[in-house]
């Protein structure tokens, strides 16, 4: 893979994926990051993973990513937990660049993965349905809580808390 540096060079992002983000299902993926970095959920292997699946036109999702970073330092720190968004989608609903995924991580402080859905593979086998959408993964990749919207902050440290 190439990484794209002030427009010299450039190559498709690889992107892999597999299973459907359904509770009990094993889920991997592999997507560029906000630094054009492919990162996939066996990178994180053994680690006990938050992913937050959000759109760049939705506002709830902007709300979730003003807090993301700070669950991410108390909660992942403390319990050994890692914690990533999958942007799925960007302003026109067309798949997000990794420049998209880089303006997202600056516009929230996030220093935690924001990786591109590039393909928009993810969007598509996930059949998403609201937004955001939490997935919490157990360190063998096995869905062990999905929640399409809204969740409650005390709720997603239970599971993250559970899936260790």
């Amino acid at each position: 893979m190439t990484l794209v540096l002030w427009g010299l060079a450039c190559t498709e992002p690889e992107v892999s994926s597999q299973g459907d983000a359904s509770v009990g299902s094993l889920l991997q993926f592999s997507l560029p990051d906000q630094a054009g970095r492919n990162l996939s959920l066996s990178d994180l292997s053994g680690t006990p993973t938050v992913i937050d699946v959000s759109a760049v036109w939705c506002l709830p999702c902007q709300e979730v990513a003003r807090t993301l970073q700070s669950f991410a330092d108390e909660v992942g720190d403390a319990a050994g937990v890692d914690v990533v968004t999958v942007l799925v989608e960007d302003l026109q609903t067309q798949p997000p660049t990794v420049e998209v995924a880089a303006a997202w991580a600056t516009e929230f402080g996030l220093a935690l993965p924001v990786l591109a859905d590039v393909r928009q593979a993810q969007r598509d086998r996930w059949e998403l349905g609201q937004w955001p959408t939490t997935v919490v993964v157990d360190g063998a990749g096995i869905v062990v809580a999905r929640h399409d919207g809204d969740v409650p902050e005390d709720v997603l440290r239970r599971q993250v808390l559970e899936a260790r």
